[in-house]
Order: C-alpha cells, then sequence, then structure tokens
C-alpha cells in the first residue's frame, strides 16, 4: 500500500478526495486505501470505513462514544501494522489523528508523528 488518508470530516474528505483524484490520474499504480467519507470513496480508494458518517462534535459526544472510537483507533493501528503504508496523510480530525500519529511514533511505524 503507498497510502493511507485519513479525513474525518466532511470538509477534510471533499479535498482528499480530489487530491487522490489527482494523483491516481498522476500515478495510475498508486495504490491508496482510506478511512474517509463518499468523496474518499469515490475517489477510487480502497475504502476501509466511513468516517465521516461517525464524526462527532462537543465533549459529551465524544465520550458518549469513546468505546466505539476507542475499537476503531485499535483497527486503524491494527490494520498499519499489518499493510504497512509507505505515507499517511491525516486530514483535519484531530482528536483522532494527532493521537494517531502519537501512538504511530511510539510503535516505531512512523518517523514524523504529525502535528
Amino acid at each position: 500500500m503507498d497510502l493511507l488518508v485519513i479525513a474525518g470530516e466532511a470538509s477534510g474528505d471533499e479535498h482528499a478526495g480530489c487530491l487522490v483524484r489527482n494523483l491516481k490520474n498522476r500515478h495510475p499504480d498508486l495504490t491508496v486505501a482510506a478511512l474517509g467519507g463518499k468523496n474518499l470513496k469515490e475517489s477510487g480508494t480502497h475504502f476501509l470505513f466511513d468516517f465521516v458518517d461517525h464524526a462527532v462534535v462537543g465533549f459529551f459526544e465524544v465520550l458518549k462514544n469513546y468505546g466505539f472510537f476507542r475499537r476503531l483507533f485499535s483497527c486503524t493501528m491494527e490494520w498499519i501494522s499489518e499493510f504497512r503504508p509507505k505515507s499517511i496523510l491525516l486530514i483535519d480530525y484531530p482528536g483522532f489523528n494527532l493521537r494517531l500519529a502519537e501512538a504511530l511514533c511510539k510503535k516505531g511505524l512512523s518517523r514524523k508523528g504529525g502535528g
């Protein structure tokens, strides 16, 4: 896998879908997996999960859905560990993506760690 794209909000999904379509036009052999929304799904990615439909805003909404996000985080880490994408593009959704970047760094799966 060349690239994993994670976009947790509708606006990020829209930009990410456009980016992936342009990248795939220039590099037809590029393999891209994604957690995002309909734009990433329609851009020709190996679509893993509709993240945008599960986006939450606010402290209480996050708490109410904590178990779900914890499981999703764990599954995402497992997928990355197994498939080892060459690059990971984290778009918006800092509550999830910055924690993911930090965890990837701690596990030695990322050199940078985002932020």
